[in-house]
């Protein structure tokens, strides 16, 4: 970065809100032909002109045979020393930045003067409280028989097989069926959109989330060699663009229904896992338990050390673009933790606000 540029950078800066900095940047053309300049002879040293020996060519030759390259490499100096000078003159750390609302970024052009205004989200100032006479205890909990005898039954359905049927189909159930439907296909349809509206054979597990809306309340209670038909409604955020929104009539037919059987002995499950006996595998969930305890206790010390700091430091300003990120990131957590339905996405869709706004304390 050239010093010389980031002294004749003009920079106006005004507060827009806390935590938020209007910068306004004028660069004169005699000081972007310059720096054009500097850029041009930089090129010649490697960029070869026909007649001329590397680094022998003019300037204003290299210029005119290189402009494109020249100029990005020029805005990319000006952008570099722009953001520099604003966070040494400013004394604080930019956490974002972005062009005002509708506005493009403006092309540079030696020819003229040149204008930017950027707004800066920037972090809060403030003095670090003594975080090393913070004494946070968290004691790690023990791990109970109940933990242990609910780990082993939980590895017992994860290791379980579906084994077929002859019986209507029930919650959690995996269907093996051939589907068709109305929905005509466009030319362009890809491999799974094709798929996702008429299959030969396919696998439909009745439960959350569904492959296709509408088929848990359609086929549960369906057995083996019958038809089905049901009208899928797609929401209107759906991934598959073409079916967003739609609705489209299903024909299903149902060749096999399959149950997940549980392992019923700890010895079955020694084999699935590869361990020699039930004591290797109490050691082994203990370990994976204790470990669990030990990075909950561990993210509950951090949670309240950082509270602590909070407390010492007092009311941070949070830069607007930070603020909006985290409020998504919280608002996605909310949402994992309450849609589990077709019918909780559309409660909490029509809640949105409510959670939003819980979100941002």
């Amino acid at each position: 970065m050239s010093e010389n540029l980031k002294n004749v950078i003009e920079l106006k800066c005004s507060e827009l809100q806390p935590g938020q900095i209007k910068a306004e940047y004028k660069v004169s053309k005699s000081v972007l032909n310059a720096e054009a300049e500097a850029v041009a002879r930089d090129f010649s040293v490697h960029a070869p002109v026909p007649g001329f020996r590397k680094g022998k060519a003019p300037a204003k030759m290299v210029m005119s045979k290189y402009f494109p390259q020249i100029k990005e490499e020029l805005t990319r100096k000006v952008m570099s020393t722009a953001l520099d000078k604003f966070s040494e003159e400013q004394g604080t750390e930019i956490v974002a930045f972005n062009l005002p609302e509708g506005e493009k970024f403006p092309e540079i052009d030696p020819a003229q003067d040149f204008n930017l205004v950027l707004n800066f989200d920037v972090a809060p100032k403030f003095e670090l409280p003594d975080y090393k006479a913070i004494k946070i205890d968290v004691p790690v909990a023990d791990v109970s028989a109940a933990a242990m005898a609910e780990r082993i039954e939980s590895y017992k359905k994860m290791y379980a097989s579906y084994q077929d049927v002859n019986e209507a189909a029930v919650a959690e159930d995996m269907l093996n069926v051939a589907y068709t439907s109305d929905f005509v296909l466009p030319e362009d349809a890809s491999a799974t959109l094709k798929r996702q509206v008429e299959s030969d054979d396919n696998w439909l597990w009745l439960n959350n989330p569904e492959i296709i809306p509408g088929a848990i309340a359609a086929l549960t209670g369906a057995v083996a060699g019958k038809e089905y038909t049901f009208t899928a409604d797609y929401p209107a955020d759906y991934r598959e663009a073409a079916l967003a929104g739609q609705k489209v009539k299903y024909t299903v037919k149902v060749s096999k229904v399959q149950r997940r059987v549980p392992l019923s002995s700890i010895q079955e499950l020694c084999e699935k896992m590869n361990l020699e006996n039930e004591d290797k595998l109490q050691e082994q969930i203990r370990e994976s338990l204790e470990l669990d305890a030990k990075m909950k206790a561990e993210s509950e010390k951090k949670d309240k050390i950082v509270a602590e700091l909070l407390k010492k430091v007092g009311d941070l300003v949070i830069p607007p673009t930070l603020l909006a990120q985290e409020t998504q990131k919280e608002l996605r957590r909310i949402a994992n933790g309450m849609v589990k339905t077709e019918e909780d996405a559309k409660k909490f869709k029509d809640e949105v606000t409510s959670h939003k706004a819980a979100a941002e304390l």
